[in-house]
């Protein structure tokens, strides 16, 4: 019930202290026998005010007053003798009669506000219970945690959650609770708090009863007032132990995405990079980061450009894609690879593309190197026969040749001995009488012959045909050396020199009306190689050569000896080549030639075949000038390539043929 005097109806309560005290006093002098006197009034006002001031009653105080009033009033009459009082006591008697009742009201109004500080705490005792009630239910912890860190309050959840009893938990530190390696940043989190900072999302892990570990992300605020830490924690153990296993699937993925051979990687509906794995740099060796948001087509090669926009489009579309296309690396050399491309699908609606790029360079130069092989093989069948009918003409030329040969020697030893005669003849003719009938029948048959041309003409046309028979010879010869040569399959010493002279005879038809030939040769060892590849390499130099001839030109060739090495240079005064085909003319099937004349096999098979024989074939050249290729060649065989040779003697001698044709 509220004590507050304005509340209080009943004023005799208020009244009933004085009025009390007067009757216990009247009953003591009855009892006592002894006259009557009008009570002392002191007691009666200490007795009134104290009374009212503590019941805060306003009759009380009135009452007091009252009585004050009229003892003033006695006073101020005279009448203080019926109190037998002396003048001193009389005027003490004034000064507490005016003094006591203001002391009534400053305790009545000291009361009032004890009062209403009463009522307060009776309320807040009220709202703590009904918070009480409330918490008890909570789902989530609730603790309050003074100063110096131990718990002074907690809900019931502490007990279902972490299996301690309320009794447990109060008055000890909230360590005790608390997962060892959590400690440290648990307390530093605690100070900033009390700092002034507001705290949210804080995880720590707390130790339950049975020795499990609970997870719980606190809300904590310091309240100032009352040097608390109140907080609020979610139990969010299934949440991190869903957190973990995702994170874990995450990390499983991330590793299949990261270590796929095969590049992996996605990009947004406009076409720009979003994200890619390691093997896109290897493959295409651009940087992921720097591709983020970049658009892919300018990696494309423009050949390819279109056609690959157009299979995108249809993967945006929802149509998977497979296909084959060519790309830029940084460095500008190109990459290849087979790409298969899927629409992301997010909530049924396609909002990006994934694509996996598997890198198909090496399948690439397999399958030209199996077309390569296929062209050599289907010449190697060509060369079979060729060989062989190379090998029965020089040999049928040949008789026929020395019958001719022989025939043309006689013929000139003759000729020689009949323009001897011829001569003595004419040194008698002038002795002669030119009246004589003989003589004038020589003079006649002189003057139906021309003797001096008849006798120079016999010498040139003798000598002339002895040297075709001599040309004929020459290529008879180079027909033997030609099949001696495709049937040599191991390195043995050889001298580049007639290799190069035989080749030349064989091209010579290619290049008599293209270009002059000047040679340059050192002095070189015998070197040990596969001779008849390496003839198929000067071949092949040599009718590049004098194709890339506009004009009649000069194809000069030089030999030297470099140390353990020699260096055979073969440079024309043609054409020259484009700085942009430098890097690719050794590439299988890339050439300069119109369409139809070449096949853009001729220099990579050279190449492979010096490559075999431990050498180096380079290339300088200058559009307009002219071009300059230089073989090297160690002097010693390399181990390497004699297990080579073989497989390569066969399909390199049709290569040949079909180069030089």
């Amino acid at each position: 019930m509220s004590m507050e005097y304005k509340n209080n109806p009943q004023w005799w309560i208020s009244a009933s202290g004085p009025l009390l005290t007067v009757a216990l006093i009247i009953g003591m002098q009855l009892l006592q026998e002894t006259p009557f006197r009008i009570p002392n009034p002191a007691p009666i006002l200490i007795v009134a005010v104290v009374y009212a001031g503590f019941m805060g009653g306003r009759w009380g105080i009135g009452l007091s007053l009252l009585v004050s009033l009229g003892y003033i009033a006695v006073y101020l009459s005279g009448a203080g003798r019926l109190f037998n009082y002396t003048v001193e006591a009389e005027r003490r008697l004034l000064v507490l009669c005016i003094t006591l009742p203001l002391i009534a009201w400053i305790v009545g109004s000291l009361r009032k506000q004890l009062g209403r500080k009463v009522d307060a705490l009776a309320r807040m005792n009220e709202q703590l219970q009904a918070t009480l009630l409330l918490t008890s239910n909570a789902r989530d912890l609730i603790c309050a945690i003074d100063a110096d860190g131990y718990l002074v309050e907690v809900n019931d959840a502490w007990q279902r959650l972490l299996g301690y009893e309320r009794d447990e938990l109060l008055e000890r530190p909230f360590l005790e609770f608390l997962f060892k390696e959590d400690w440290e940043e648990s307390q530093r989190a605690a100070q900033s708090i009390m700092q002034g900072v507001e705290l949210h999302g804080f995880e720590n892990r707390y130790v339950h009863k049975n020795g499990g570990l609970v997870d719980i992300s606190w809300s904590v605020h310091w309240s100032a007032a009352d040097q608390l830490l109140i907080g609020v924690g979610r139990n969010i153990t299934d949440l991190k132990s869903i957190q973990r296993r995702l994170h874990e699937s995450e990390q499983r993925y991330r590793s299949l995405f990261d270590f796929h051979p095969d590049a992996v990687y996605s990009y947004d509906l406009d076409g720009k990079f979003l994200s890619g794995n390691a093997a896109v740099e290897r493959i295409t060796g651009h940087r992921v980061e720097s591709a983020e948001g970049q658009s892919f087509l300018p990696v494309v090669v423009g050949a390819d450009r279109e056609r690959v926009t157009t299979l995108v489009k249809l993967a945006m579309q929802g149509c998977p894609q497979n296909y084959d296309m060519a790309g830029y690396r940084p460095d500008g050399s190109r990459f290849y690879v087979n790409v298969t491309n899927l629409p992301i699908v997010v909530d049924g609606e396609i909002v990006g593309v994934f694509g996996i790029a598997k890198d198909i360079a090496a399948r690439m130069q397999a399958e030209a190197e199996l077309k390569s092989a296929q062209k050599r093989l289907a010449q190697s069948e060509k060369l079979a026969s060729v060989g062989q009918l190379a090998s029965g003409m020089a040999h049928e030329i040949n008789n026929p040749l020395g019958y001719v040969n022989s025939n043309l020697t006689v013929l000139s030893r003759h000729s020689n001995k009949l323009l001897q005669l011829l001569d003595a003849y004419r040194g008698i003719e002038v002795q002669l009488d030119p009246n004589l009938t003989s003589s004038k029948r020589l003079q006649a048959v002189k003057a139906g012959i021309d003797v001096n041309y008849v006798r120079a003409d016999l010498v040139e046309v003798v000598a002339d045909a002895r040297e075709g028979i001599g040309r004929v010879s020459k290529i008879v010869q180079s027909l033997k050396d030609f099949s001696r040569l495709e049937r040599q399959s191991r390195y043995v010493p050889a001298d580049l020199h007639q290799a190069l002279d035989s080749t030349l005879s064989m091209a010579m038809n290619e290049i008599r009306y293209r270009a002059d030939v000047v040679k340059m040769y050192g002095v070189l060892p015998m070197v040990e190689c596969v001779i008849g590849e390496i003839s198929q390499v000067f071949m092949n130099l040599l009718v590049n050569a004098a194709q890339a001839m506009e004009i009649h030109g000069t194809i000069t060739i030089r030999t030297q000896q470099c140390g353990d090495t020699v260096q055979i240079t073969i440079s024309d005064t043609g054409s020259g080549i484009a700085v942009e085909d430098i890097g690719r003319i050794f590439d299988p099937f890339f050439t300069t030639k119109p369409v139809g004349q070449g096949t853009g096999l001729g220099l990579a098979i050279s190449y492979g075949i010096i490559q075999k024989h431990g050498g180096s074939i380079d290339l300088v050249s200058e559009l307009g000038k002219g071009s300059s290729f230089t073989v090297t060649l160690p002097v010693l065989a390399s181990l390497r390539g004699q297990d080579e040779a073989v497989t390569g003697t066969v399909a390199s001698t049709a290569t040949k043929l079909a180069t030089a044709s």
